[in-house]
């Protein structure tokens, strides 16, 4: 470990010996994460066991209800919020849905500007690095299962969107909110001129998707990226282990976190067994296929905005595909 991490690795030393009474025996850090925050896989020591651990730290970025409007809409749409992890892991608990178990969870103080979250380390790998490396029935057998945990996620459900503590629904209606973080995302989008040229034919098309818009029949948990979890196979084939990125979760629009988890998967629609399984456990909405592609552009809009203009190939790839959802591709 250099120096360079040195407060990193005392202050988790200090936090793990608040926590559960151990020292840390090892120390990997895992980052980046999103949003500015830190993972890292630490083993720790305790007079009566070796405990494999995760430990993430996330900044404290203040209140978002002082943040910028753009920054404050936008993560509302596609994004988290540290101070939700403790609601959302009682919720996700609640309904049975398999977690890592959690040891402590330390707010933010003085001298130390982090939310500190340290959990019990999942064994096996993160369900999209298995997904990519299969194919043919294999993958598909994994999509079943991987729709099968995703509806039973998006079994828990409300009214209205937003953080599992958000005690009343946002002031600005969920239409009002995706589509104000809609024109936000374009024009961060437009940094690149490819997508300056495309401002008008991108205006038309979001406003024919506004004229006939519904909101969805309820709102649901999910991670803004779909499922996010661990995988192991055994002889009866892969087993899900339990979700990850747990602060992540906050309640949206169904059709919303299913577009973002089909993208993630290689840009490619999912399959019937995916479809099949999520099924059995939550309803899709019927409106879905013809809302999927407004969804799609804001996601792949957002990833555009954050390309540097230093790679050609991904602006290229993220272009061609914005150009397929604007002619109804």
């Amino acid at each position: 470990m250099t120096s360079a991490i040195e407060p990193t690795v005392s202050l988790i030393q200090q936090l793990v010996h608040a926590a559960l009474g151990g020292t840390v025996a090892l120390m990997v850090d895992r980052s980046p994460g999103y949003s500015g925050s830190s993972v890292y896989a630490v083993d720790v020591v305790t007079p009566t066991a070796q405990l494999p651990c995760i430990v993430k730290l996330i900044p404290d970025w203040g209140d978002d209800e002082d943040w910028p409007d753009d920054v404050k809409v936008t993560n509302h749409v596609y994004g988290s919020r540290a101070a939700s992890f403790g609601a959302a892991y009682t919720l996700l608990h609640q309904y049975g849905i398999p977690l890592p178990q959690r040891y402590a969870a330390f707010s933010p103080q003085p001298g130390r500007p982090y939310y500190c979250y340290i959990m019990a380390r999942l064994p096996g790998e993160d369900v999209q690095t298995v997904r990519a490396r299969l194919d043919g029935m294999a993958q598909a057998q994994l999509d079943a299962l991987i729709g099968q945990q995703l509806g039973a996620i998006h079994r828990i459900t409300r009214t209205y969107q937003g953080w599992v503590d958000l005690p009343a629904p946002c002031p600005l209606p969920w239409r009002d909110m995706f589509f104000t973080a809609l024109y936000f995302i374009l024009e961060r989008a437009c940094v690149h001129g490819v997508i300056t040229q495309r401002r008008q034919q991108l205006v038309e098309r979001f406003d024919h998707y506004a004229a006939t818009w519904c909101d969805p029949a309820c709102f649901v948990l999910s991670h803004a990226d779909g499922l996010q979890g661990m995988m192991m196979a055994d002889d009866q084939g892969w087993r899900f282990i339990g979700v990850i990125d747990i602060e992540d979760h906050y309640f949206t629009d169904p059709r919303f976190a299913l577009t973002v988890y089909e993208l993630s998967t290689a840009q490619a629609p999912l399959g019937a067994t995916f479809w099949d399984a999520y099924q059995q456990h939550s309803t899709l909405d019927p409106t879905y296929a013809f809302f999927r592609p407004l969804f799609q552009l804001y996601v792949l809009l957002d990833w555009l905005g954050n390309v540097p203009s230093t790679q050609p190939e991904t602006i290229d790839n993220l272009t061609q595909q914005i150009d397929r959802r604007c002619s109804g591709l």
